[in-house]
């Protein structure tokens, strides 16, 4: 199936629904809800490339979780912060809000959030061309989500890790990483996972050549 589809049309009933729980929070003056619901409907626009008031809605519920002292929500939303001025290209930004995010996570003992905010900074280094933070950022993602047992999560920070040792011209432990992904995946029976590491290994022969 086409996973861009896929992702546009559950994105879009996402996005109906956390508007709905905007709409109803705001009417029962449910700070929380509306919180969540602005977040919620911040990620389905950033699923769906949809730019306005992105920013400004993700620094609304920002602030009323800052107000209810709801660090884990001030976390979530300070990642996805850093994952938009990062599809901006704006890195420094990115990394600021994902440190941030980092901190209260790994305060508050939030595994999955501190997982998925290292994965978008080991991102963000790749980008900058600084393997070195990239490679540390995708390892201590992939110790946490191995501890948590999400296997899907795992081979896919497998994967990151490879690509990192390949820009760094260590292709031994590229194509180790590749295949540790790959047997993870086939045992997971990972299906749309399998062909992209299959892709990068494909990709390391040919840069190998």
């Amino acid at each position: 199936y086409n996973i861009k589809s896929f992702i546009k049309i559950y994105s879009k009933e996402a996005l109906k629904l956390a508007k709905r729980a905007v709409r109803l929070s705001d009417r029962t003056s449910y700070a929380k809800g509306t919180a969540y619901g602005l977040l919620n409907n911040a990620v389905c626009d950033f699923l769906l490339s949809k730019d306005e008031k992105l920013l400004e809605k993700l620094n609304s519920a920002l602030s009323m979780f800052e107000q209810s002292g709801d660090l884990t929500g001030k976390a979530k939303t300070l990642s996805v912060i850093g994952n938009v001025y990062d599809n901006y290209g704006n890195y420094d930004s990115a990394l600021k809000n994902c440190r941030q995010g980092l901190n209260i996570a790994e305060t508050t003992g939030g595994k999955e959030i501190e997982s998925d905010i290292l994965n978008t900074t080991g991102l963000i280094y790749m980008r900058l061309a600084d393997y070195d933070n990239s490679l540390r950022a995708y390892l201590k993602s992939a110790r946490i989500r191995k501890g948590m047992k999400n296997w899907t999560a795992l081979a896919s920070s497998l994967n990151q890790i490879s690509r990192v040792y390949a820009q760094q011209e260590r292709y031994n432990k590229a194509m180790e990483y590749y295949n540790k992904s790959l047997r993870l995946r086939k045992e997971i029976k990972d299906k749309g996972g399998v062909p992209w590491t299959h892709i990068g290994i494909a990709g390391l022969y040919e840069k190998m050549n």
